[in-house]
């Protein structure tokens, strides 16, 4: 299952149900539309094929402090600061817990509340079906996460998880057993692919890149891309891609274990 041509995202705007809330929509209901990821957030020459997708006014509304964020963040990748006056983003100097250097450390936002909204979004495109909160998940974001004590900060480790879902979805994109959404001029990519866990639940293994936010990331500590997993409870979805047998070896470089979009 992809998403990549206009007329593919076109068709994804007629769904009858709001990805946020999973409500259907009622008979000339008004909706509104959500761009997902946020369009402000790609530079003008980017929002090409965007996934643009049907919602509730106010289900849309609740979020677009944190999209403002979000984009000045993803702004700073291109060396583009916000205007005075309007900065968003909160940041602090702390140091490193370990190694005594000091970090800049992104506060007042949940980066992960964000992402799960992207992901809901990502999920009912492919495979038009509404995906709710209350379910298993894990997902590792760009910038590396910390815990703050008296003035340091203590990053957490990497989830042994991470590097293993990193080389599934290589090898399952080399083997053409993926679904992909590519959207916003190809800066952004998400690629998912569904696997049997050991007690027989459906598990959607994923990675997203945003014009490689990965840099976002703090330089004393490896970068990494944005990879997890989550469980519905409906279970496999009807167009799902399943993965390859997992003792079936596909060979790959895997020369960035942390990221799957990367060599």
């Amino acid at each position: 299952m992809r998403l990549q041509t206009d007329k593919e995202f076109r068709k994804v705007q007629s769904l009858d149900f709001c990805y946020s809330c999973g409500v259907e929509f009622k008979t000339h209901e008004k909706t509104t539309k959500d761009h997902v990821p946020p369009k402000a957030i790609f530079l003008r020459g980017d929002r090409l094929r965007p996934l643009i997708l049907p919602t509730h006014f106010s289900c849309n509304n609740e979020k677009s402090e944190a999209d403002e964020i979000i984009g000045q963040l993803i702004y700073g990748l291109h060396g583009i600061s916000p205007k005075k006056g309007n900065i968003k983003v909160k940041t602090a100097i702390y140091k490193n817990a370990k190694s005594g250097e000091p970090v800049l450390a992104f506060e007042g936002v949940n980066l992960k509340g964000v992402l799960a909204r992207f992901i809901k979004a990502f999920h009912a495109a492919l495979y038009k079906e509404y995906l709710p909160d209350n379910i298993k998940h894990w997902f590792d974001l760009p910038t590396p996460s910390g815990n703050k004590k008296d003035g340091n900060v203590e990053f957490e480790r990497i989830k042994i998880q991470l590097p293993l879902f990193v080389e599934t979805l290589k090898k399952n994109r080399k083997a053409g057993k993926t679904d992909q959404i590519s959207c916003f001029n190809n800066k952004c990519l998400y690629e998912c692919v569904w696997e049997q866990m050991d007690d027989g639940r459906w598990a959607c293994i994923f990675g997203l890149n945003i014009y490689d936010w990965k840099n976002l990331g703090d330089a004393s500590q490896p970068k990494r891309g944005c990879v997890g997993f989550y469980m519905p409870n409906k279970g496999l979805p009807v167009d799902a891609t399943t993965g390859i047998v997992r003792d079936l070896e596909i060979p790959i470089f895997n020369f960035d274990p942390l990221d799957p979009f990367g060599d």
